[in-house]
């Protein structure tokens, strides 16, 4: 019985502890050419309620300085409690 107990325990802790991780283009413009420019803004949800930081396409633009947008990403790391979000928007001044 304690084996089996031990066992569930670990399985238990193992799922509550993986991740996963998801990266992908969200939009793209008609600015063409090339994007010497980076910007980047991220935000942390707890608990799927309380979401801390600002990671939206406006933060990461002024943090790149960027006014011409090429196209952005985004990227998705789930931790079962805790969601990490972060925008990447590539472009022009």
């Amino acid at each position: 019985m304690k084996k089996i107990t031990n066992t569930l325990i670990i399985s238990s802790l193992a799922l509550w502890l993986s991740g996963c991780v998801s990266t992908g283009p969200l939009d793209v413009t008609s600015n063409n050419g090339p994007t010497n420019l980076v910007g980047e803004a991220s935000c942390t949800q707890l608990f799927f309620l309380a979401r801390m930081g600002d990671c939206s396409y406006e933060a990461a633009k002024q943090n790149g300085n960027i006014t011409n947008v090429h196209h952005t990403d985004s990227q998705i790391t789930n931790y079962f409690i805790l969601l990490k979000q972060k925008t990447i928007v590539y472009g022009t001044k």
